[in-house]
């Protein structure tokens, strides 16, 4: 994940970087650094990020997974579609 797409994703769950440091229990200016490349995105990131979207659409009442997620989730773990969208709860 490049600091540009950090930022974007993070924009596309109508995050700011202090919420975003709050969920991942980390200090604002670090979000700040992964996304201006000043300091290494961590492995994890991603697939938090994902997590924090799911979970946004599960309160909003759609629990289907979005296929962006699912694809990311496919490529990051090296799983199959139907795998992937069932480990966000839904039936393929």
């Amino acid at each position: 994940m490049t600091p540009e797409q950090l930022a974007t994703l993070r924009e596309s769950i109508s995050t700011n970087r202090e919420q975003l440091a709050d969920a991942l229990g980390v200090d604002r200016t670090t979000v700040w650094r992964w996304e201006t490349g000043d300091t290494p995105i961590p492995a994890y990131l991603p697939l938090a990020l994902l997590w924090i979207r799911h979970t946004r659409r599960t309160m909003q009442g759609n629990n289907y997974p979005l296929m962006a997620d699912v694809q990311c989730l496919m490529l990051n773990e090296d799983i199959d579609q139907d795998t992937a969208v069932r480990s966000f709860g839904a039936a393929p």
